[in-house]
């Protein structure tokens, strides 16, 4: 069973780069993201490992074009301090997830 972690306790470990298994993120999601989630967006993991070598390159600014529910953005920006902008046509992708992490104040990004 994943670990039940707010979305505060995700980004502090994501700041620390500590990474949380995917199923821990993913319980953030509605139910019906959730079960396509390994399917559509990026492993965590993933995106750490993206997020840490843009800013060893210098890379200040990422647009992620169809972010979806903004996974890699929301991962990205809290294991580096590059900024993340997830671009999305679909509002009721970004609707569905955007709440969660506002609430917490876990993450500052543009949606």
């Amino acid at each position: 069973m994943a670990d039940v972690l707010s979305s505060a306790e995700i980004a502090a470990a994501l700041r620390a780069l500590r990474c949380p298994t995917d199923c821990t993120f993913d319980r953030l999601l509605p139910e019906a993201l959730r079960v396509v989630s390994g399917e559509y967006w990026t492993p965590l993991r993933v995106a750490v490992r993206a997020a840490c070598w843009l800013e060893d390159v210098g890379v200040r600014s990422v647009v992620d074009i169809g972010a979806g529910v903004g996974k890699f953005c929301v991962v990205a920006a809290l294991a580096s301090n590059c900024r993340f902008v997830g671009l999305e046509q679909r509002r009721w992708l970004v609707e569905a997830v955007c709440g969660r992490w506002r609430r917490s104040d876990a993450v500052m990004s543009t949606w």
